[in-house]
């Protein structure tokens, strides 16, 4: 998936509407990719405090400006990919390990990525799995290594 990421990045990147954007927003930069049915690229803007998505949907390119909801204001790493060592792949790979492991008979329903940079950039990805269980799994994108793991109900959640 790596690839395909790389491959949909260069493809925003290349647009006119990327292009255009980015002549107006010099400061900004790529802070995370979203995953679910297609890529979302998300560009902070520091002068803004905003995030701007660009997506391919319909063999448009996307764009959508918001302001961040965050509880507090914390700084938004850039994230930069060609520091990425382990691929999606591996990180699955990884995920599936792990549930033989320890959550057997988990089974994955849907799958939701999103690569960005907390102390390190990160993979994490959160399963919805066939039992109403979500298992979220963060990964260390440049050493493999498992920095968090957690799974709860999905009937669990309360409505505040």
């Amino acid at each position: 998936m790596l690839s395909k990421i790389k491959d949909s990045f260069e493809e925003i990147k290349n647009s006119e509407e990327f292009k255009s954007w980015e002549e107006k927003h010099l400061s900004s930069y790529l802070t995370s990719i979203f995953f679910i049915d297609e890529f979302q690229f998300d560009f902070y803007n520091p002068e803004t405090d905003n995030i701007t998505s660009f997506k391919k949907e319909n063999n448009e390119i996307k764009v959508i400006e918001e302001k961040i909801f965050r509880k507090e204001k914390s700084e938004l790493k850039e994230l930069k990919l060609n520091e990425i060592k382990i691929s999606f792949d591996q990180a699955i790979n990884l995920i599936e390990k792990l549930i033989g492991e320890k959550y057997k008979g988990e089974e994955k329903q849907k799958v939701i990525v999103i690569l960005q940079v907390l102390k390190a950039p990160t993979w994490n990805i959160t399963y919805l799995t066939k039992r109403f269980n979500i298992l979220n799994v963060k990964i260390n994108a440049i050493s493999g290594e498992i920095l968090e793991e957690k799974i709860q109900s999905a009937v669990s959640f309360k409505k505040s």
